[in-house]
């Protein structure tokens, strides 16, 4: 892991000292400069905030004792990414069953942790679908668990990677890897009891199913 770690991390590090050599050399460009920088480093400061994340969850410490709405959680992470979605033509589709505001999908834990976990598994699919694609989220009951899939129209994984897909900094379809996110929901996941599987689609396609349990109220 500190093996890819320092790996990552000296992608935004080299063109942190590019964009100052730059600024350096040419002053006129300095705005250009400046704004390259800021953003090389809020890249630095996300992953060494998911680092922080993974440590913790690794660590074995508590995921809270609040209860959330589930639902509510997978259907703002939605609404968030058909915003992002709507750049490439992609459409994210949600269903869920049964819709009725009573029901009140309750778990217990920490509602942010699963809410980034969520985003990462919705924000790849939509990545890796072409454009005019279509991502689809659906959310069933089944018995004491709440089960979220997530598909996408992208090309999925290949089999022999699959193994790999949860690891930090796990390889991705196009070869230049998932970086922490899946890692951090796996273990987000697993510390509230919950689970994250992966199978490919045929013709084409991946998908993600999310398993959580429901509150005893």
């Amino acid at each position: 892991l500190l093996a890819d770690v320092s790996h990552e991390l000296r992608t935004p590090l080299a063109r942190l000292n590019l964009a100052i050599g730059l600024a350096r050399q040419d002053p006129a460009k300095l705005a250009t400069s400046l704004d390259r920088i800021s953003g090389e480093a809020a890249k630095l400061d996300e992953m060494v905030g998911e680092l922080l994340t993974l440590a913790k969850l690794e660590s074995g410490q508590s995921k809270g004792e609040d209860y959330f709405n589930f639902a509510e959680v997978v259907k703002a992470v939605v609404q968030d990414a058909r915003y992002e979605a709507s750049g490439k033509g992609v459409e994210v589709l949600l269903d869920v069953q049964p819709d009725d505001e009573s029901f009140e999908w309750i778990a217990l834990g920490s509602g942010r942790l699963i809410s980034r976990a969520i985003e990462n598994i919705v924000r790849n699919a939509v990545r890796y679908s072409s454009e005019g694609g279509k991502v689809t989220a659906t959310l069933r009951q089944e018995g004491a668990l709440y089960c979220l899939k997530v598909t996408d129209e992208g090309p999925g994984i290949p089999e022999e990677a699959m193994s790999a897909l949860f690891m930090p900094f796990g390889v991705s379809a196009d070869g230049f890897g998932f970086g922490l996110g899946l890692a951090i929901a796996q273990r987000a996941m697993a510390v509230h009891g919950g689970s994250i599987s992966a199978r490919n689609l045929q013709p084409k396609g991946l998908e993600m199913a999310v398993a959580l349990p429901a509150a005893a109220v």
